[in-house]
């Protein structure tokens, strides 16, 4: 059994250094190494981590029907905000895009002025 789990993590080392590779400035194998443990980043790091996931898992899945971000630029500097935009603007670009593309955030206003094809919900 051991030998099967070292290869199920080396292939899923794999995945992730190759998304890291295609990250683009939003983050890079530099900053977060696939084999470091998800709950050793920072808050930052893990959206910036789960924003990149999220479109990798999207581009890989053409029938993907809904993705949900929650809070996808708490926790980040003004440059990392941009890039999560611009990871957010890819998932809309692709070819098959989500049909449903969610976001929670207590700033949505100033994030719908910079995606294409939103509407606000107000649910306080």
């Amino acid at each position: 059994m051991e030998p099967l789990l070292l290869d199920m993590r080396q292939k899923r080392n794999e995945l992730i250094t190759n998304y890291l590779k295609e990250a683009q400035g939003n983050l890079s194998a530099r900053q977060v190494h696939p084999a470091r443990n998800f709950a050793s980043l920072s808050a930052g790091e893990k959206r910036r981590m789960t924003c990149l996931l999220a479109f990798e898992h999207a581009r890989t899945h053409p029938n993907l029907q809904l993705v949900i971000h929650d809070e996808p630029l708490a926790h980040l500097d003004q440059k990392s905000i941009q890039d999560q935009i611009e990871m957010i603007k890819k998932i809309q670009q692709l070819p098959h895009a989500p049909a449903q593309l969610i976001i929670a955030h207590h700033f949505v206003e100033e994030l719908s002025e910079q995606l294409q094809e939103t509407a606000l919900i107000n649910l306080s």
